[in-house]
């Protein structure tokens, strides 16, 4: 006679129960459950998971392949994935379970406690601006402010967000492609440089080892929820992933959001957990309009601060990165010994290439204010950004932002020497594009 299920639990031997445990880890996460959930109703593709799960692409990367690795979850086709039969009889054994247990019923109890309470001091406030959205970039920085401008209903073009605040002509590496790069700078020029395009940004930036933190935490709250109360849209860093957010509403507990992962917007986060994650720091701004400049001076003060930020400026560079050539330099380096991250390499391909295409459109949309030499030289500065631009999306469609892609070395084969000629080519038109940027500042001057 066979020996009963639970005879089998009983004898599990030491490399069984590690196993088990090393499973049980992997579904003990919340995301990696709605994961399986959304798989359990029938196979999905990557960007419907993306969307309904409401992570960023490198988190939903690395659960995947968790999930993957632990034989749960399967890739059937390029992009699309489906639950394995283990998966589906852990998912149906765990969720049986919770239904029945008395997890849920005090669950459900504590949820009818906290609402009778709530109601009892006079109900929960709410306040949405449904029409103010992220707008998809792969700097999300920008991708808020766009959003938020788009919401105040202020005309100007992309190319003139990215070109106006800086950010199209600059670039950030860290030694190993770490994909921090891009966000690893002090990107206060983004908000000194925002007047010249009608808008100002106002709010709160802390640490979480500032003693003041928790106050500050309660300061940038307060300055969300007057804003959005008066109609200004905010936004913020780190809601869900590391990058920027539009907050597009509130309720008594925390901030709604919109962003990466979850375009379609997305609540509650806690104000209270906003800035201590391990990165632990805390960003809540907003968006005023305010007079625009003149478009020359918006130009002349964006290349000014460019050509700074290429210098590797202390007040501005992290000591474990570089900006501007010397951002290459690291880069090539990277990609030369073989040591360049997968993911960080893929990502920062897919950051530098949108900046360099919205250089290219900025360039061209200046030529409509000025005159003479400086029309000139604007001709011969988009020149090498297209350079620049054409080298950087080959880079990026090499190496296409995916969830399989994990923090491994890429090694060295002919994609990277592929890479290694497009960046040495691209860094030769960067550097004669500087040079232009600094002719056209002394120019307008």
């Amino acid at each position: 006679m066979a020996d009963s299920p639970r005879k089998e639990l009983e004898e599990l031997d030491t490399d069984s129960t590690k196993n088990l445990a090393k499973i049980l880890g992997i579904l003990g996460h919340a995301k990696r459950i709605e994961i399986i959930s959304l798989l359990y109703k029938s196979p999905q593709d990557y960007s419907t998971i993306l969307r309904n799960v409401g992570i960023s692409r490198t988190a939903l990367a690395n659960h995947l392949n968790l999930l993957i690795d632990s034989g749960l979850i399967e890739r059937i086709e390029r992009g699309s994935y489906s639950l394995t039969t283990d998966g589906r009889s852990f998912y149906d054994s765990m969720t049986k379970t919770y239904l029945d247990s008395k997890s849920l019923s005090h669950f459900k109890r504590k949820q009818l406690l906290e609402k009778y309470a709530l109601a009892r001091k006079g109900g929960s406030k709410m306040v949405i601006l449904s029409k103010l959205n992220w707008k998809s970039r792969w700097v999300s920085h920008l991708g808020a402010i766009e959003g938020s401008l788009k919401f105040l209903k202020h005309k100007i073009s992309t190319a003139w967000i990215y070109g106006g605040t800086g950010h199209a002509f600059i670039i950030n590496i860290a030694r190993d492609l770490c994909p921090s790069g891009p966000t690893a700078w002090r990107t206060f020029m983004i908000f000194e440089l925002s007047e010249n395009l009608g808008y100002r940004i106002d709010g709160i930036f802390a640490t979480k080892t500032d003693p003041e933190f928790s106050r500050l935490q309660e300061k940038g709250w307060n300055h969300a929820k007057k804003c959005l109360d008066e109609g200004i849209p905010c936004y913020g860093w780190e809601l869900e992933a590391p990058e920027f957010y539009v907050i597009n509403g509130y309720d008594d507990v925390g901030y709604h959001y919109a962003g990466p992962g979850c375009e379609d917007g997305k609540g509650t986060k806690p104000w209270k957990d906003l800035g201590n994650s391990g990165i632990g720091i805390l960003e809540v701004y907003s968006v005023h309009p305010a007079d625009t400049a003149d478009p020359v001076k918006a130009m002349k003060e964006a290349f000014q601060k460019a050509v700074h930020h290429a210098s590797n400026p202390k007040d501005i560079i992290y000591p474990n990165y570089r900006a501007g050539l010397e951002g290459y330099d690291w880069w090539i380096s990277a990609i030369e010994d073989g040591s360049a991250l997968s993911m960080g390499h893929s990502y920062n391909a897919g950051v530098w290439a949108e900046c360099r295409k919205f250089a290219v459109q900025f360039l061209k949309e200046g030529k409509k204010h000025v005159t003479g030499d400086v029309k000139i030289l604007l001709d011969k500065a988009r020149y090498q950004y297209e350079i620049v631009a054409a080298n950087l999306e080959s880079i990026a469609k090499d190496y296409p932002f995916a969830p399989r892609l994990d923090n491994r070395p890429l090694g060295i084969d002919e994609r990277t020497k592929r890479t290694y000629d497009s960046l040495i080519e691209a860094r030769n038109a960067e550097r004669e594009g500087l040079g232009i940027l600094k002719d056209i500042v002394e120019k307008l001057s």
